[in-house]
């Protein structure tokens, strides 16, 4: 696995960690 495949799959892990986040925070608002 090179560094390029390393930052790629950081920014994705990321992304859905954003995305769960709001989506948590929607359901405690809600």
């Amino acid at each position: 696995m090179n560094i390029h495949e390393l930052h790629q799959i950081k920014n994705v892990a990321l992304l859905v960690g954003v995305i769960y986040l709001l989506k948590f925070l929607g359901i405690v608002e809600a």
